[in-house]
C-alpha cells in the first residue's frame, strides 16, 4: 500500500522528470529548426534589431524624463529567429523587448565638495610660497 507521503513524492518526481523532458524536447526542436534554417536559407535564421538607447532620468517629485542618448542614439544588433540563443546571438524576440527598455539614471541633488592641498610650484596663478587648503563646491 502506498502512503500519501510516498504518493506525493512519486508525483513530484514524475512532474520534475516530465518538465525536464518537455524542456529538452523544446530546446532540441528549436536547435534543429535553427540549424535547418541556417544551412538551407542563409537569411532565414538571422535578423537584426535597431536598439534605441533611451535614458530615463529621475527628476524631483517622482517625475521621469525620457530622452535619447546623444553619445550613441541607436545601433543595429544581430539576432536569431528562435526561442533560445544560438551561435552566440540572442533571440530577436528578446532583443525587441530589451530595445524598448530605458536605462534608469538618477540625478544627485546633493552638493558635491572637493577639498585638497595645492602647491604653488606648478600653478602660475598662485603666488603662495607654501601649500594651501582649497575647496571646490
Amino acid at each position: 500500500m502506498i502512503t500519501p507521503k510516498r504518493l506525493l513524492a512519486l508525483t513530484l518526481k514524475w512532474l520534475a522528470i516530465s518538465a525536464l523532458v518537455l524542456f529538452c524536447t523544446v530546446w532540441l526542436t528549436d536547435e534543429l529548426s535553427f540549424q535547418y534554417k541556417a544551412h538551407i536559407s542563409k537569411s532565414g535564421a538571422f535578423g537584426s534589431v535597431d536598439m534605441q538607447h533611451m535614458l530615463a532620468i529621475g527628476l524631483k517629485g517622482g517625475k521621469v524624463e525620457y530622452t535619447l542618448d546623444r553619445t550613441r542614439p541607436s545601433q543595429m544588433q544581430s539576432c536569431v529567429y528562435s526561442l533560445f540563443p544560438h551561435a552566440g546571438l540572442k533571440p530577436c524576440w528578446y532583443l525587441v523587448r530589451q530595445s524598448q527598455k530605458p536605462l534608469q539614471l538618477a540625478v544627485l541633488s546633493a552638493p558635491l565638495f572637493y577639498c585638497g592641498l595645492r602647491t604653488p610650484l606648478g600653478s602660475p596663478f598662485d603666488t603662495l610660497k607654501s601649500p594651501a587648503l582649497f575647496c571646490l563646491h
